[in-house]
């Protein structure tokens, strides 16, 4: 599949997605710089909330 906006899609590592609504699960990239958080939300769905964080 090609990136809409250009660029490369990559495959960073696996993050299991929490079970429960509320709980966050934690995933930070290979090189350390981004930090990935997924949590699932209470809402009809599911849906999950995805933070990602430039560090």
């Amino acid at each position: 599949m090609a990136p809409k906006y250009g660029g490369t899609p990559a495959f960073l590592g696996l993050v299991e997605i929490p079970m429960s609504p509320g709980t966050k699960a934690e995933f930070l990239e290979p090189s350390g710089n981004v930090r990935f958080q997924v949590e699932l939300t209470d809402l009809q769905g599911p849906i999950l909330k995805v933070n990602v964080k430039k560090l």
